[in-house]
Order: structure tokens, then C-alpha cells, then sequence
């Protein structure tokens, strides 16, 4: 009787291992095949063909700005090509503007966006300067984690008789001032809201 009891026991721990390892082989198949799977479409989608209809974008993003800023040059330079990239892959796409200073930033099936990185002056961490958010010039703060905090979102033109704010619009005829303000240069810092207020509006309005 004793034999037959363990005799059961042992049939019974096989059928459990059995069971066992046969559960953890075919989650071990199912997760390769999922993993497989997402692999065959990462690279469908980076070998997939640029269409006739894809937007091709270019930005620019400089360290004392926190906009990103529409490159109008690479714009109509892709325009002016669309024939000649429109059967090219990503991979190919990427390879060509990257000599331009670009790297690929998202890619859907309508559209693909490049960026480009442009380091400028580097502002002390506490420290006021006068930067450009939007169209408008404004005084940012440097926060001591490197972000950037727009603390004075209106700088009146003192040549405008109701004070409007200074847009870059003001500032086209004036060489390259809106340039050096996203470059950002050691003259546009100070220590306080104040004096880049007073500063930037001088500048601005001369």
C-alpha cells in the first residue's frame, strides 16, 4: 500500500514538473516572438521609403532659448528638392542633413523632424539676461539646474507712444541683434531683473 501511495507521488511531481516546464517554454516562445516582432517593425518603419506626401521639418534649438526655432532655409532648400528625396529612406535622409548639423528627432508615417542644436554663451546659474521667447525679447533667469525661466515677458519700446512690447519685428533692421540674442553674449547678463530690463530696453529702442 505504502509503495503504491508513493508510486502516485512520484507520477503526480512528474506530471507537475512536466506541466512546469512546459509553461515556462512557451512564455519563454511567446516573449521571443513578441520581441521579434517589434524588432521586424522598428525596422520596417527605418527602411520605409520617404513618401510624396511626408513633411520633412527643421528646427532649431539654442541653449538660451527655450523655443524651438522653424530653420526657413533648410525648409525651402527641401522643397526645392522634393523630387530627389522623396524615394530615399530614413536612414539615407538622416545621412544627408546630418552634414547640415541636423539629427533626427521623431519620425511618423507623415512626417519626419530634424533638429539642431546650437550651444551659445553660457550664462551664469542666478544670473538675469536678455534672451528672445517667441517673437518677443524678453530677460530670462538661469535657474542653478540650467533651466531657463522667463521673468520679464514684456520689454516696452520706449519708442513706441502706448509702450508696446519689443518683438523681433522691431528688430530686423538692426544687423544681427536678434542672432546674438539667442546666441547670447557676456554683455547681456546681469545680476539683477532690473538692470537687464533697463539695459535691453536701451539697446532695443536706440
Amino acid at each position: 500500500m505504502n509503495k503504491l501511495k508513493e508510486y502516485k507521488f512520484q507520477i503526480l511531481s512528474s506530471l507537475i514538473i512536466v506541466f512546469a516546464l512546459f509553461f515556462c517554454g512557451y512564455s519563454f516562445y511567446i516573449n521571443m516572438a513578441k520581441n521579434k516582432q517589434i524588432d521586424t517593425l522598428t525596422k520596417e518603419v527605418s527602411s520605409t521609403n520617404i513618401k510624396d506626401n511626408t513633411v520633412v521639418e527643421f528646427f532649431i534649438k539654442y541653449s538660451n532659448c527655450n523655443n524651438f526655432i522653424t530653420d526657413d532655409k533648410m525648409m525651402k532648400l527641401v522643397e526645392k528638392d522634393k523630387d530627389k528625396i522623396k524615394d530615399l529612406k530614413e536612414e539615407q535622409l538622416e545621412e544627408i542633413y546630418k552634414g547640415y548639423g541636423y539629427k533626427l528627432d521623431k519620425h511618423t508615417s507623415d512626417k519626419i523632424t530634424f533638429i539642431k542644436e546650437i550651444p551659445g554663451y553660457a550664462y551664469e546659474s542666478g544670473k538675469y539676461f536678455i534672451g528672445v521667447n517667441e517673437n518677443k525679447v524678453v530677460i530670462y533667469n538661469k535657474k542653478e539646474d540650467n533651466s531657463l525661466v522667463v521673468v520679464e515677458n514684456m520689454i516696452p519700446n520706449v519708442r513706441s507712444e502706448d509702450k508696446r512690447p519689443i518683438t523681433l519685428e522691431n528688430l530686423k533692421d538692426k544687423g544681427n541683434l536678434i542672432e546674438s540674442f539667442y546666441e547670447g553674449k557676456k554683455e547681456y547678463q546681469f545680476d539683477d531683473k532690473e538692470s537687464a530690463l533697463e539695459y535691453a530696453k536701451a539697446l532695443c529702442s536706440s
